[in-house]
């Protein structure tokens, strides 16, 4: 079971979307090789998967927190200071796992806690707030640094779905070949657009949606795209959905009623919609951009295959003002990312290194002691990847005018 050891920490950076996966004894602490034996093991035969929320502190003499994504109450908590070794998977499926070596206070054995991520981006920010977290100290009035992030990340499930009028008036999925829509021209059309979280994630709802958006092209301004007619809107407690009519006679579609050029493969459309999330400050758009191809027919003898097209998002948020109003802590929008569009690019190369070989980058937390050989040495904690402060604005800022914040996904 988890046990839950030290205090609470008063700035954290909060993850969701994350499984803890179980943890095991490990003979060589501080080896590469048995943390990603530990990590494939527990991946494919973990027998209780656990949905948490990570709680990482900024500063080297806090805890990082298991929380329950639900009751929000505690399941396990490790200070930074018993932690020795961290490290994350690179091949084979494990990109998205990540583990840490804790000492047991009492018996001094070292236990493997291995972690999976929802989504890539989140497994590389965990791993980033880890070496923060080694590397900051209270300053000597015991004050956090004024910088330190305070920072939560949500993960969601982005599906769109076109469907074309038969000649019974139902609507049914279109084709796709591979990554490519298959429309039909002068027919008319049902968008939708659902968005939602995934389970064990700590849920923002969608308090309303101000339209269905939709374009031809890719890249396409905030203000060249368009409200579809007939907009429909369907909420659960896990999936918000928006859908609008595509008429024949819309002017700014009518590039898509004639036959894709056999010179060109496809051409793109971009969908999108502005959603306003409970306690988020500013309108987030979800945009999505895909390929389409304009025939008259003969997909059902061509194709046989229907899909959705999912993408999966990052919503980083930061803590701002609580509302005057209902006296909740409100957060603001720092980036919103597309899992498949904004790859996770490789580490640069530590510029420092104490100890060690390969490459790798080895930390040892701060630790006070009152002098003399007597007081406990620093654990050395060994990083399988250089640790950078994260790059907060690199993708978007929040917004000091009312357009929403934007992460577009091509297929």
């Amino acid at each position: 079971g988890l046990l839950a050891i030290g205090d609470q920490p008063s700035m954290s950076v909060l993850f969701a979307g994350i499984t803890y996966l179980g943890s095991s004894t490990v003979d060589a602490p501080i080896s590469e090789k048995e943390a990603n034996r530990k990590m494939y093991t527990l991946k494919y035969q973990a027998m209780e998967p656990m949905p948490v929320i990570l709680s990482i502190p900024t500063s080297n003499d806090g805890s990082i927190h298991l929380r329950d994504p639900t009751s929000d109450q505690p399941l396990a908590i490790f200070p930074v200071k018993q932690i020795l070794f961290c490290a994350r998977g690179k091949t084979d499926g494990m990109e998205d796992s990540f583990c840490f070596n804790v000492r047991h206070k009492r018996s001094g054995i070292y236990h493997c806690h291995v972690f999976q991520c929802e989504i890539l981006e989140a497994c590389h920010r965990v791993f980033e707030a880890i070496g923060i977290a080694f590397q900051n100290k209270r300053d000597i009035k015991g004050h956090q640094r004024p910088d330190a992030p305070s920072e939560r990340i949500c993960a969601f499930h982005v599906v769109l779905e076109i469907q074309e009028e038969d000649m019974r008036g139902n609507f049914n999925p279109v084709f796709t070949d591979k990554d490519v829509l298959k429309l039909r021209p002068n027919v008319k059309k049902k968008v939708t657009l659902s968005v939602s979280q995934p389970s064990g994630n700590n849920l923002l709802a969608v308090e309303r949606c101000f339209g269905l958006l939709i374009s031809p092209g890719r890249d396409v301004k905030h203000s060249e795209m368009n409200l579809l007619d007939n907009m429909h809107v369907s909420s659960t407690q896990h999936m918000f959905s928006v859908s609008g009519i595509w008429e024949v006679d819309v002017p700014f579609l009518a590039v898509f009623n004639e036959e894709t050029p056999k010179t060109c493969k496809y051409q793109f459309l971009t969908v999108a919609a502005d959603l306003v999330l409970d306690t988020v400050t500013e309108p987030v758009r979800f945009k999505k951009e895909v390929k389409v191809r304009v025939s008259k027919g003969g997909f059902g003898i061509q194709l046989s295959r229907r899909k959705n097209l999912m993408e999966t998002f990052s919503l980083t948020l930061k803590e701002c003002e609580e509302s005057s109003t209902t006296r909740k802590q409100m957060y603001g929008v720092v980036s919103l990312r597309s899992s498949r569009d904004d790859p996770l690019q490789p580490p640069p190369p530590p510029t420092t290194t104490t100890g060690g070989a390969g490459g790798k980058l080895l930390i040892s937390p701060t630790t006070s002691s009152s002098g003399g050989g007597g007081g406990e040495k620093p654990l050395l904690t060994q990083l399988t990847a250089s640790i950078a402060p994260p790059q907060l604005n690199d993708s978007s800022t929040p917004a000091s005018t009312p357009s929403p914040v934007t992460a577009s996904a091509s297929r």
